[in-house]
């Protein structure tokens, strides 16, 4: 998976309102879980991984 990007109104704004923008790129959380917290990817860090038998 491509590292996600912010949806492409966001440029549309002006520096004076994009100054209180923040809108995550809609599928960075799936980005998160395939590039960090998936246990078969590069990046995988045991300390970082969900906690679930605790």
């Amino acid at each position: 998976m491509m590292r996600p990007y912010p949806p492409e109104d966001l440029a549309t704004f002006s520096d004076i309102e994009m100054a209180d923008s923040f809108i995550p790129a809609p599928d960075v959380l799936d980005w998160l879980r395939d590039t960090f917290l998936d246990e078969g990817s590069e990046l995988f860090n045991v300390d970082h991984a969900p906690h679930s038998s605790m």
